[in-house]
């Protein structure tokens, strides 16, 4: 949709056009005749950048010159031009033409190599820009320049006509960046999307407004604008939707939403109108679709390949089992891919059970059961419900999620059907007969179309080894704690925890674990997961009271539990964990 733009939009467009013909397709560069916008040199970046970080105190560009300074005379000045792109867009109230020039010429230098003074990058194009980030764009620079490197990375691994393609379309090509490393939280991947396509994207930074704004209008007009999900590119089609239709009532007015005419509308402080009638709520899809970039967002640390190959084995084998140390989140995650099996988040669709050291084959599979009348009936257990439900319709998937999976004996659990797990006998001509039959000749497979989901605690002292033909059956993935930089992204962008607090955390976690690895009575598999300290999305008003709850309620008795024939190891370990926090 064509919009009416301002002098300074028009200015900025044209120069990000420009920028994406010269550095995004051509490979060249903005302020020289060089080819600075290639895979080698953001392959240099994120050696000496990515690689390197420095999110200590002290001044970004002090710390930047550090940074850079073994780096290329390539790499730096193509730094520069980065920066030109993230100014690009900034109002001039919050950083002034003259700071962003400084700043640009500053790092080009740094490659000992002068900046034309009158060059057109650096001319009225700096002076306005047009919109507002925030604080955060510039206190979490490293943050934004680390999603900007590793996503030119990508974009550079594909060929020139490749990249022409994904310029082609506004959709299309916001799939591919979200996809990307990084991505989640980034304020640059709405300016990104903006400069590229401004005529589907709007100019703002934050995702928070843009979700202000969608449901503001969607209670205003009484009506469901999230049709197509609600992940970040169903959030900005929604608002596409609201601009279109805006235009049509005040086709006289330039749409701003920051202008007090819109702006009263989602930040006002007026309690909301009713709900929509019923007639309009079942408008509303009944699932979402999910994919591995819904895991990402949610808080999963793996990197995507990781979650791409854990998918393939549960593909592959149908069955598949997570193990790990306690707190890795393997019954989250066992959770999260089953719904990118089945592809929407459909709970209907999930039978969760529980193995315990009683359970028999006549309660998970089948079995006589007590009826009202004092006899016995032949009841199916969960698993053999599943098995009949995904039978009777073929065209979906289904998923049965075993936790604790080895604190049961797997092998007398399943019987007969631990053959019938095999993903090469998953068809009706490998049908077996039950041990409780309710007719004569009655045979069962187990179809194609439900995969088994298996969590298995490895430090749990109770069980013994896992049965070899179970081993046989599942594909294994090991689990391990995650910290570092993505946990700590994660949790600051979701709970507003300070980073340099949950650097001392993560020091604190990863000093305990190395402890417990090295005790021979424990070992690796006892090692505490990020689980034990990723809190769930939200606002944590006191940090250090939260953690400190942690340590004494949850991390705490763990210890205890480990060290119960040496308790003052568990009671210095604790305190270890507190101490000048």
């Amino acid at each position: 949709m064509s919009r009416s733009k301002s002098a300074a939009d028009i200015n900025i467009l044209d120069a990000a056009e420009k920028w994406k013909q010269q550095c995004l397709l051509d490979g060249g560069s903005l302020f020289s005749e060089e080819s600075l916008w290639t895979r080698e040199n953001f392959d240099q970046l994120r050696i000496y950048f990515v690689e390197n970080l420095d999110k200590g105190s002290g001044n970004f560009y002090e710390k930047l010159a550090q940074q850079l300074e073994p780096a290329p005379p390539e790499a730096k000045r193509l730094w520069a031009e980065m920066t030109w792109v993230l100014f690009l867009i900034v109002y001039r109230g919050m950083l002034k033409p003259e700071t962003k020039r400084d700043q640009i010429r500053q790092v080009w230098e740094w490659s000992g190599s002068k900046l034309p003074d009158n060059h057109w990058a650096l001319g009225d194009v700096l002076a306005k820009g047009v919109t507002n980030p925030g604080h955060a764009y510039n206190t979490s620079r490293w943050r934004e320049c680390r999603f900007f490197i590793t996503t030119m990375m990508s974009w550079f691994s594909h060929s020139s006509e490749d990249r022409k393609v994904l310029l082609t379309g506004p959709w299309g090509f916001a799939e591919w960046l979200d996809a990307q490393e990084y991505c989640q939280g980034r304020q640059f991947r709405h300016a990104f999307l903006y400069l590229l396509f401004p005529d589907a994207f709007e100019a703002i930074m934050s995702q928070g407004h843009k979700e202000k704004i969608v449901n503001a209008f969607s209670k205003q007009w009484n009506e469901n604008l999230l049709t197509n999900g609600k992940d970040s590119i169903a959030l900005d089609q929604a608002l596409l939707k609201i601009r279109k239709r805006l235009k049509d009532e005040y086709p006289d007015t330039g749409i701003d939403f920051y202008s007090a005419q819109f702006k009263d509308i989602w930040q006002s402080s007026q309690p909301p109108p009713p709900p929509p009638p019923p007639e309009v709520r079942e408008t509303a899809p009944l699932f979402v679709s999910y994919s591995i970039d819904n895991i990402l967002t949610e808080g999963c640390f793996l990197q995507r390949k990781k979650l791409e190959t854990i998918l393939q084995r549960l593909h592959d084998k149908k069955n598949l089992i997570l193990q790990g140390p306690p707190g890795t989140g393997k019954t989250w995650l066992a959770k999260k891919l089953a719904f990118v099996v089945i592809g929407e988040r459909d709970e209907d669709k999930i039978r969760p059970v529980q193995f315990h050291p009683n359970l028999s084959y006549e309660d998970f599979v089948r079995g006589w059961r007590p009826s009202g009348d004092g006899k016995l009936d032949l009841v199916d257990g969960p698993f053999l419900q599943m098995i009949n439900t995904a039978k009777d319709d073929p065209e979906s998937k289904y998923a049965i999620i075993i936790e604790e999976i080895n604190r049961g004996n797997p092998a007398q659990i399943f019987g007969e059907m631990l053959t019938l797990l095999e993903s090469d006998k998953r068809n009706e001509d490998e049908a077996l007969e039950l041990s409780y039959r309710k007719r004569e000749g009655e045979r069962v497979y187990i179809p194609e179309n439900l995969y088994v989901i298996g969590t298995m605690n490895v430090a749990d002292r109770s069980i013994a080894m896992v049965d070899f033909a179970l081993r046989r059956r599942f594909a294994f993935v090991d689990l391990e704690p995650i910290f570092g930089n993505v946990w700590q992204d994660w949790v600051h962008n979701q709970c507003k925890i300070d980073e340099a607090f949950l650097s001392q955390v993560e020091e604190k976690m990863n000093a305990l674990n190395e402890q417990i690895a090295e005790d021979s009575n424990l070992g690796a598999q006892f090692r505490v997961g990020h689980s034990y300290v990723t809190p769930s999305a939200g606002e944590i008003d006191d940090s250090h009271e939260w953690f400190k709850q942690v340590v004494e309620t949850e991390i705490g008795p763990l210890l205890d539990e480990y060290w119960f024939d040496a308790l003052d190891t568990a009671q210095k370990a604790r305190e270890k964990l507190l101490e000048e926090l």
